[in-house]
């Protein structure tokens, strides 16, 4: 589960770097004559909602990297042979944009800052218990794809399994895999000098 909200994060990186550029705000001025502004001019519920947003987005890069770093060192099954393959990438558009509607509150008062907050809560609720984390927009931009699959082990992987790869999958393809739910893998194509 806790892996799970990790991926949440992850997923809202794109949507928290949109959040610090519409909300930060600080007054610049590159006269010969400037002076530090107030502190008051700085901490504003704006800047308050874009710092929140950057530590998120620091967190979801932390996640990131020790994800890509757990996945490089754990495969450790037999590779089983693709039958079919369904290429899923239009998800991470569908999620992408459902997340963009977040983007509709106003940040200019307390309201609009719990009801954003309200609505992030709920998709992470959603995208937890429905295991749509696999449509993650942060993985198309780093190159992952979505596929839905069958093998030739129904036991390992089952018909309809959805699977996130970095490669290209086709029928006839081998693949090593990782669990991240019970129907949703990671996994790496088998090259040919590994068999």
């Amino acid at each position: 589960m806790f892996n799970k909200i990790k991926l949440y994060i992850i997923s809202l990186m794109l949507l928290m770097v949109l959040v610090v550029l519409s909300t930060f705000s600080v007054p610049v001025y590159f006269g010969s004559d400037w002076k530090f502004c107030k502190w008051t001019e700085i901490c504003t519920l704006h800047n308050c909602v874009a710092a929140g947003a950057l530590l998120m987005i620091v967190s979801g890069v932390l996640f990131l990297w020790c994800f890509n770093y757990h996945i490089k060192k754990s495969y450790n099954n037999l590779p089983v042979k693709i039958i079919k393959v369904e290429d899923l990438d239009m998800e991470y558009i569908s999620f992408f944009f459902t997340l963009i509607s977040c983007l509709v509150v106003d940040f200019d008062d307390w309201n609009g800052l719990v009801s954003f907050l309200f609505i992030l809560i709920i998709f992470g609720i959603l995208f937890v218990k429905t295991d749509w984390f696999y449509a993650n927009p942060c993985f198309a931009c780093l190159g992952y794809h979505i596929y839905r699959v069958s093998t030739n082990a129904k036991d390992a992987v089952p018909d309809g399994t959805i699977v996130i790869s970095k490669d290209k999958l086709m029928s006839g393809d081998s693949i090593h895999n990782i669990s991240l739910s019970k129907n949703v893998l990671f996994t790496s194509k088998v090259k040919k000098n590994d068999k």
